[in-house]
């Protein structure tokens, strides 16, 4: 056994040592590994209190983020139990993205805070979201 251990060991040293990386050009080092964050482009429009009614009756309301003006938007579904009105991690949210093109849908669960129902924990979120 102490002879695979020092296999494993000689085969982790050398790959370490005759990696890619070790011999990458300095330049490579510099760029960054995400592009960089698009910047804002779009004004906001909000409305709170937007109410979601689900097949059986019972209304989820919503705040909706959206860029203002005319124009088709892809849509982000956000959904908590702890609040839509969690200040400022709710709102920074969706404000950043509605900046960037997308239509920001941030909704309390069944029976949390604004929404309608009864609120039994991982029960209804599927059929709800």
């Amino acid at each position: 056994k102490p002879v695979v251990r020092r296999s494993c060991l000689l085969i982790l040293f050398a790959a370490f040592v005759f990696s890619p990386a070790v011999f990458a050009d300095e330049h490579e080092c510099e760029q960054p590994l995400f592009p960089e964050e698009i910047p804002p482009r779009n004004d906001v429009q909000v409305q709170n209190r937007v109410g979601v009614p689900m097949r059986d009756g019972v209304i989820l309301y919503a705040d909706v983020y959206r860029p203002a003006g005319e124009g088709k938007w892809p849509v982000l579904v956000s959904r908590t139990p702890y609040s839509t009105e969690r200040y400022p991690t709710s709102y920074r949210n969706g404000v950043y993205f509605a900046r960037r093109g997308y239509i920001y849908v941030y909704q309390d669960t069944r029976g949390r805070h604004e929404s309608e129902g009864k609120w039994e924990p991982c029960r209804d979120d599927m059929n709800d979201g």
